[in-house]
């Protein structure tokens, strides 16, 4: 089973909005923002919102919800996987990842966190591509604890590793704060 995104915002950041909202100031990243599940859900609760996306259609759907709510949110055409990829450094008061994983992008994730910021980042664990093959290549999902590791020195908030048989999904999530 493949996964798919609906239109409602992630759970963990719904779940976590509330310590959020502590960030240093609000800004907001979106790393791979798609449609704009995740950043219009952000406006909604006052953060003024960039997010980063490669499809042109997934873009044009962002910005024309954005502007048909009134939400503060900013998409930029964006190759993340491009070998010159790289993010502003200290730059958000929150920067967020769902379901993407290109691995010369995370030290530039962890960079573009501002002091007293706050990541979240919720994708495929290696079990759903080793169980279920989705995702289908091996480079899209995190060892175990490779997420957890890769923001060391980040105040953890909540970490979990979880595989659920019933719905073939395998996830890690990370909640963290910059020192």
């Amino acid at each position: 089973m493949a996964h798919t995104h609906a239109d409602a915002p992630s759970e963990l950041l719904v779940r976590h909005i509330g310590l959020l909202k502590g960030a240093p100031d609000p800004t907001a990243l979106d790393v791979a923002c798609g449609r704009g599940r995740n950043a219009l859900f952000l406006a909604e609760n006052g953060f003024k919102v960039t997010g980063l996306e490669r499809d042109a259609e997934a873009i044009a759907a962002v910005r024309a919800q954005a502007a048909a709510r009134g939400l503060d949110v900013t998409v930029e055409s964006r190759d993340l996987e491009a070998p010159d990829a790289d993010l502003p450094l200290v730059a958000y008061g929150l920067v967020c990842v769902f379901y993407f994983l290109h691995r010369p992008l995370l030290h530039h994730v962890r960079n573009a966190v501002k002091p007293g910021g706050f990541i979240v980042y919720e994708t495929f664990l290696i079990d759903a591509h080793l169980r279920w093959n989705s995702p289908k290549r091996k480079a899209f999902a995190f060892e175990h604890n490779e997420l957890l590791d890769a923001f060391q020195g980040f105040r953890v908030h909540l970490y979990r590793e979880h595989v659920d048989a019933d719905s073939r999904t395998a996830v890690a999530q990370l909640v963290a704060q910059r020192a």
